[in-house]
């Protein structure tokens, strides 16, 4: 496989399209809108510490964390989509790429979004907090920053795997990005009502996708602190399970999405 070959190429499209770029500014600017205002009121507030690192990394990484599933989810959807509707993927193969070497580049291609968007709201939210910090009094990512981090990152890249296989498997960005949206809120509904049942069906939301995922960007799950303090409130679907097994459940169902995605691109033509 022709990996240097499909990173280039990846890397051309990326450095061209227009609505990825976009994407990323407007997330930046999202996030400067949202950790500035934050960052500004707990700055006046006497009562309140000011928004300082390491001790402000819950609140950007978990704040940030719907806006990032909004951006990555649609930018993923039309790296994909783009494919079939500018006609690229038959392109691609006339040259001789073959459709295991396609579904890697968008893999890598998927990595990437993720890992670029996350580290940038990361960036923008942290810089932020940095006026109130005091440089070198103590360690900027704690063991439980990175900890936070890391599940967030399999948090979005589930939702991602997600969108790659509606991507896919619809092939129009408009509809994929409604459909993906609409499985969303299905999701909560049929949720919530499932788990309101007196019958072992209660259960099952807790194992659904969206309730997996956003359990890994919970700072409660990382912060024994604010863990005790979260115990007043009743517990999110999937917040009950232990992080290891929602690790597990998190990499079963990004595994699903991927493979999923990998049979409807072999099986179907173009």
């Amino acid at each position: 496989m022709r990996l240097g070959t499909l990173v280039r190429n990846e890397a051309i499209k990326v450095r061209h399209d227009r609505a990825f770029w976009i994407a990323l500014v407007g997330l930046a600017g999202l996030i400067a809108i949202a950790m500035g205002g934050t960052a500004h009121v707990m700055a006046r507030n006497p009562n309140v510490e000011p928004l300082s690192l390491p001790m402000g990394w819950p609140r950007i990484v978990a704040g940030a964390s719907a806006v990032l599933v909004l951006f990555i989810s649609v930018t993923v959807i039309l790296s994909v989509t783009n494919e079939f509707r500018w006609g690229t993927l038959r392109q691609h193969f006339v040259a001789g790429l073959s459709r295991d070497e396609f579904y890697v580049a968008k893999t890598l291609v998927l990595l990437a979004t993720v890992l670029l968007f996350f580290v940038t709201a990361v960036v923008v939210g942290g810089a932020f907090a940095l006026p109130y910090t005091s440089i070198g009094s103590a360690t900027l990512v704690r063991w439980n920053d990175a900890r936070l981090m890391a599940g967030s990152l399999l948090d979005l890249t589930g939702y991602a795997g997600l969108a790659f296989l509606i991507g896919v498997a619809l092939r129009r960005s408009g509809v994929a990005i409604g459909v993906f949206f609409l499985y969303l809120l299905l999701e909560q509904i049929v949720g919530d009502g499932l788990s309101k049942l007196d019958s072992i069906l209660h259960v099952v939301p807790r194992y659904l996708p969206s309730a997996v995922f956003g359990a890994l960007h919970q700072p409660a799950r990382y912060y024994p602190t604010l863990a005790h303090a979260s115990r007043s409130g009743p517990p999110s679907a999937a917040a009950v399970l232990p992080t290891g097994t929602v690790v597990a459940l998190a990499f079963a169902w990004l595994a699903a999405f991927l493979v999923a995605a990998y049979l409807i691109l072999r099986r179907r033509d173009l």
